[in-house]
Order: structure tokens, then C-alpha cells, then sequence
């Protein structure tokens, strides 16, 4: 492992500068307020933001020595000005890297720890924005556009999104945490990655020519980068309460229609993305409605899902898309790192009852690197992640 990780070497500072302030976007005024260590935090730092329409999010955020930036204790604020808790913590839970040409992995929060590698940030790292501390380390806090949040003819309504950033420098390159908080009620959650190449072969079908002068055949190696976020869900007053449901468009034997079938998953489990199928995956508040007599939700739609890594012989977690399992303490990471913990993430998937419970969910995203003769020297910053929006959380937008 430490002969693997000595391949690849840290970008400068002047390079790395770049890849934030282009990581980090270029960013509007923020207007949010902050507190350290205020209530509802037990530990970070406390956000708080209203948007243009009215709508607003309140949440904590920290860094954790071994998974990174975390957002804790997450209300959002209808425009009506209902408030409710949707999650009680976000953040990373294993960043494996896979080399296409040996297998070998490195495994960032199990070896050095993401928040152990995380970077202080300058005034000039987020241009827009405002960069706030809690502890020893800082992120970049700014409410950017997000372009169209309605169009119906020339009626145009334009969305707002409070974005918080954070970087790393790892072994492997650079990341640029993201979490998007929008006005509508969604997160997205997004990892960036850049640096320098390194790594070579002398086979073509392992990566890609790279020209540079004076050196005809040089081939940079393909990789991987492989995250596994972990979402503790809390939808309303009660974490005890939540279910999951997953939804799916069945297509019909001639596969001219397709019936919305949904279906209650009631015990830990394990599955796969099924594209065909348009599967998505949603947590439900048993006891709390809407204005519609409907129950609230959450739901995670894998809108980016083209790129996939199926290797469970170097890493267990990888051979399934999503995991739900019921909250245990231990596992907050995989494997378990925390003291007197012990396991990984399969073995969390133990068969218990999901059904009215503490609900925890876990999604892989995977970004493949091939190289290109545009990435020599620094390889341009390219993202994945996911979304989790409002289902039936209002009776109609906005309310």
C-alpha cells in the first residue's frame, strides 16, 4: 500500500489554489449567519440561511478526522414557513481509488483520513463567498444561482442554493467536498477530484497517451476514485419513525407501458441501481402528512449512474449500489474504525427491521479517470454525486 500511495505525488500550492477557486466556483454574496457550537449543534459550527422566496436550511457542519466534511442536524424551512428535520448526518464513509493497471486500492479513511488531509482554505478560495472555521479547519460558505426553478412561457422564477465547500489533499489528488442546499427543498451532495498524473504504464489498454515533448509513448494509467456516502435520515420530530419505500416504472411484456409499482422495504438490505426499471429509492415519516393527508418523504434518485465499479474482492461495499440498514453507533464508516467497533458494510445488512426505525442510508458514486493529453501535468477537476429531493413534503411547491 505505502509503495502505491509513494507513486503519486501532492499538486503545489499555486496549482492546487487554481483547482479550488475553479472547485469552488465563482459565487454570489452569501447572507447567511453563523455560530459556533450553537443549539441544535452539539459540535461545528450552526448555518443558517434564508433564500429569496422565503424557504430557508439550518444545519451544522464539521470536519471528521477520518470521513471529511460532515453536515449534521439538517432542517429545512418551507416558504410557508414550516420546519422540519431531514437528516441527522451527511458525510463520506469510505474514498477507495482502484488502479485499472494493478487493482491495488488505497483507502483514504481507513489509512491517512480525509479530515486529517483537509486543506485551509484563503479569502482568494472562495471568491463570492465567506470562509468560516470550525475547529481547525474552514470551508467556503456562498449562495450561488441555479438557474431556472420554474419557466412556464415568459413567467420565470430563478432558484437559489446555499453551496459549502471543502478541500483535501490525498495521496491519490485533490478533492473538493460540495453540499448544495437548495430553496426547493433539495441537497446535493458532490466530490471533486484533480491533481497530477503520475501513474504510467506501458500498456495501451490500461490507460491513454498523454503527449508530452521529448516522450512518444508515454501512457497514463486509468483509475477509479470510489465513494460511499452515508445518510442518517430523521424525517420530521422522530428518527424512529422512517421506512423505506422503493419506487419503480415496471415495463409491461411488450414494453409499451410501464406501471408505477411501489413497494415497502421492511428489512436491511442490500441492491443495485436498475436503470430500466427507473429505480428509486425513498424515505417515509410513518406519522407525519402533509396538508394532502400524505406522508412525508425523501427520495434518492441515482441520476448519475454511468460509471461503475464492481470490485468486492478489493472492496466488499462495491458489488451493490445502495445499502439500508438500521442505526447502530458503530457503523459510521467500512470498515468500522471507531474504538471497541469492528465490521464492514455487508455485514451491517443483518436482516434487522427497517420498518418504523432509526433509518440509515448508503450510495456509491463512482468517477473513472481516463486520462487525456488535456490532463497532463494537472488533471482538470471533475465531479460526482447525487441528489436527494422533497417527495409529498409539501402539498404543493413552495408550501
Amino acid at each position: 500500500m505505502a509503495t502505491e500511495q509513494n507513486k503519486w505525488r501532492r499538486s503545489s500550492a499555486l496549482r492546487w489554489s487554481r483547482l479550488i477557486v475553479c472547485g469552488l466556483l465563482s459565487i454570489v454574496a452569501a447572507g447567511f449567519s453563523t455560530s459556533s457550537v450553537a443549539a441544535p449543534c452539539s459540535e461545528g459550527v450552526e448555518i443558517t440561511r434564508s433564500f429569496n422566496n422565503g424557504a430557508g436550511w439550518e444545519f451544522c457542519w464539521h470536519t471528521r478526522a477520518e470521513s471529511g466534511p460532515t453536515l449534521t442536524n439538517i432542517f429545512f424551512i418551507t416558504r410557508s414557513g414550516t420546519r422540519r428535520q431531514v437528516i441527522k448526518t451527511i458525510g463520506l464513509a469510505a474514498l477507495d481509488v482502484s488502479m485499472l493497471d494493478s487493482g491495488s486500492v488505497i483507502s483514504h479513511v481507513q489509512s491517512v483520513g480525509i479530515g486529517r488531509a483537509q486543506r485551509t482554505l484563503a479569502t482568494s478560495d472562495c471568491p463570492g463567498g465567506s470562509v468560516v472555521a470550525s475547529g481547525t479547519a474552514n470551508a467556503c460558505l456562498a449562495v450561488r444561482p441555479r438557474g431556472y426553478a420554474s419557466k412556464h412561457y415568459s413567467t420565470a422564477v430563478q432558484g437559489q442554493a446555499l453551496v459549502l465547500s471543502a478541500a483535501s489533499s490525498l495521496s491519490s489528488g485533490n478533492y473538493v467536498h460540495r453540499f448544495a442546499l437548495a430553496d426547493d427543498g433539495s441537497l446535493v451532495a458532490q466530490l471533486g477530484h484533480a491533481g497530477d498524473l503520475v501513474n504510467r504504464t506501458a500498456n495501451s489498454q490500461l490507460g491513454w497517451p498523454v503527449v508530452q515533448p521529448g516522450i512518444t509513448s508515454e501512457i497514463a494509467t486509468a483509475f477509479s476514485v470510489n465513494a460511499l456516502w452515508r445518510m442518517d435520515m430523521h424525517l420530521g420530530a422522530s428518527a424512529n419513525n422512517d421506512a423505506v419505500e422503493v419506487i419503480e416504472a415496471v415495463p409491461s411484456a411488450d414494453r409499451l407501458t410501464k406501471t408505477t409499482v411501489v413497494s415497502a422495504m421492511t428489512r436491511e438490505f442490500a441492491v443495485r441501481i436498475d436503470a430500466n426499471r427507473k429505480r428509486t429509492w425513498r424515505v417515509v415519516d410513518r406519522d407525519t402528512l402533509n396538508s394532502n393527508s400524505q406522508p412525508i418523504s425523501y427520495e434518492l434518485a441515482p441520476v448519475e449512474s454511468g460509471q461503475v465499479l464492481r470490485n468486492p474482492q478489493r472492496i466488499n461495499w462495491s458489488d451493490n449500489d445502495i445499502y439500508a440498514t438500521r442505526y447502530r453507533s458503530c457503523e459510521t464508516t467500512t470498515p468500522a474504525i471507531s474504538a471497541g467497533c469492528s465490521g464492514s458494510l455487508p455485514a451491517y445488512v443483518n436482516g434487522e427491521s427497517i420498518d418504523r426505525a432509526d433509518v440509515v442510508l448508503w450510495y456509491r458514486t463512482t468517477l473513472y479517470r481516463l486520462p487525456a493529453s488535456e490532463d497532463r501535468g494537472t488533471q482538470r477537476m471533475k465531479f460526482m454525486g447525487f441528489a436527494l429531493s422533497p417527495r409529498d413534503w409539501m402539498a404543493r411547491d413552495g408550501n
